[in-house]
């Protein structure tokens, strides 16, 4: 069985900029797609084997409405982009752990300034104490 998953999501800046990387082509949907290839691949133990063949090139497919052709007879036009995508889940299993570590910690990680969260909450912050 051959699987491959495509999957949208929005964010995905900080993670390229964590790792000191340019950011490719719908970040986004690569960091989530990458993360669900190495579920699917992952045998954690003799008792939960996932073990599926997932090919690294896959496919994403975006489609956004053509606002240039109107409503035309009801019909509602979209442009269509196929764009090929070669997986990478190398950097999943680590930050997965990384992750876990945070949690466990009784430390707050140092926010960092591609944080969507971290902006947030110092915008929250800012207007509390005015």
């Amino acid at each position: 069985m051959i699987i491959r998953v495509a999957s949208s999501s929005r964010g995905g800046q900080g993670f390229y900029a964590r790792k000191g990387i340019a950011r490719p082509f719908g970040a986004p949907y690569t960091i989530s797609n990458n993360a669900v290839d190495f579920l699917l691949k992952k045998e954690f133990d003799e008792h939960r084997k996932n073990g599926f063949k997932v090919q690294n090139r896959g496919y994403f497919v975006y489609c956004r409405v053509n606002k240039d052709n109107g409503f035309a007879k009801g019909n509602l036009s979209f442009d269509i982009k196929v764009q090929p995508y070669d997986g990478d889940d190398s950097w999943v299993e680590g930050t997965i752990f990384d992750a876990i570590e945070c949690l466990k910690s009784d430390r707050l990680p140092k926010s960092g300034p591609n944080c969507d969260f971290c902006k947030y909450r110092q915008a929250v912050k800012q207007f509390e104490n005015e």
